[in-house]
């Protein structure tokens, strides 16, 4: 998951992250499925690489509204523990993109 909020900044910089999914702790979904929401804990790193290494943990929570494409019916909530960028959290509908998640085994 690549992750920018140009309206945030932490440190000086723009709050910008890549997080890989570890943990699912709500049901294991595909966009269009009977369960269009789920919540995840993951590693964060951190973007730009000058201030890579000082990474953490994010909690992510998202719900599908369903559509296909952009929609103000999708919701996606971020808290950031430990790292560069320890404390943010937003939760809103997306103002661009879709969510997509496919879970793999």
């Amino acid at each position: 998951m690549n992750f920018i909020d140009r309206g945030a900044q932490i440190g000086g910089y723009t709050v910008s992250f890549h997080a890989w999914i570890k943990n699912a702790t709500g049901p294991g979904v595909e966009c269009g499925s009977p369960e269009l929401y789920s919540a995840y804990i993951a590693d964060y790193r951190p973007q730009p690489k000058k201030i890579t290494g000082d990474g953490g943990t994010i909690d992510i929570y998202f719900l599908d509204g369903g559509q296909p494409g952009p929609s103000n019916d999708d919701l996606l909530c971020v808290s950031l523990y430990l790292g560069a960028f320890a404390g943010y959290y937003s939760c809103s509908t997306l103002e661009a993109g879709n969510i997509t998640v496919k879970v793999t085994s």
